[in-house]
């Protein structure tokens, strides 16, 4: 996927190249603010096309990370939430709701029938294998992102943040050097005469800052909070369909 189709498809954009743009941000802005001869057409041309080439590459490698990633996660919370929030032994949704999704889903599943308490006890991960399979099969009936339009703002915001979360080993170390290198810059030119330092180099230490905090927020548990968020709102879809098709039947 090029660069113009990342830019205009949504989902691509918020989950690939948003996360990429914001990590790397800190850099062209010191570049730019503290190197004056950076600020003319030619050399701004030229900085553009290296930063197109940039998230070009980058955003082909965001993906792969975020995905080899979330198998650590998966790992540290005991299955996807989707699949965590069907099981009998979970307490996220009440017994009468989950039921209530486990019936629908054994009715409207091709060939799958939603395990008892007894069975899921008895051999979890068959169970585990029957819930995946009728959460892909929940995914294929919710294609719309139009008439879905909160699962996929939803999935959206998962996708972003697992990236972005992701790349925290990279992007940190990185944008402390642009924090380091800029202040160094600095106080090699004013000392400590923090009076005579122009409002630009105030920006960029402030910028450099403010990305650098928001890749220490942006933890596991934020990642897992975008998850359950999603998975919540992909269940919840049950009842809609449910809905629906009573609605068509009569």
């Amino acid at each position: 996927m090029n660069i113009v189709k990342l830019i205009f498809n949504r989902y691509e954009r918020n989950t690939r190249l948003f996360p990429v743009l914001v990590i790397i941000s800190p850099f062209y802005i010191a570049a730019y603010c503290l190197i004056e001869e950076l600020r003319v057409l030619p050399n701004i041309t030229a900085g553009l096309i290296f930063l197109v080439l940039a998230l070009s590459f980058l955003t082909k490698v965001v993906r792969k990370i975020g995905k080899e990633k979330e198998k650590e996660l998966i790992a540290s919370w005991e299955g996807l939430p989707t699949t965590r929030h069907l099981r009998h032994r979970d307490t996220y949704f009440d017994s009468y709701t989950k039921a209530r999704y486990h019936d629908f889903l054994s009715k409207n599943v091709p060939n799958l029938s939603m395990p008892t308490k007894e069975e899921e006890m008895e051999d979890p991960k068959k169970a585990d294998e029957i819930y995946q399979s009728a959460v892909k099969w929940l995914i294929t009936q919710t294609r719309d992102t139009n008439k879905y339009s909160l699962l996929f703002h939803e999935n959206i915001n998962y996708g972003g943040v697992r990236n972005f979360w992701a790349l925290r080993p990279f992007a940190i170390p990185f944008n402390v050097l642009v924090l380091l290198s800029t202040s160094a810059y600095i106080y090699s030119r004013y000392e400590l005469r923090l009076d005579n330092v122009p409002p630009l180099y105030w920006i960029t230490i402030i910028y450099s800052i403010a990305i650098t905090t928001v890749l220490i927020v942006v933890t596991k548990h934020v990642v897992h909070t975008t998850a359950m968020a999603y998975a919540r709102t992909l269940l919840e879809v049950c009842d809609e369909l449910n809905t629906n098709k009573s609605g068509g039947s009569k």
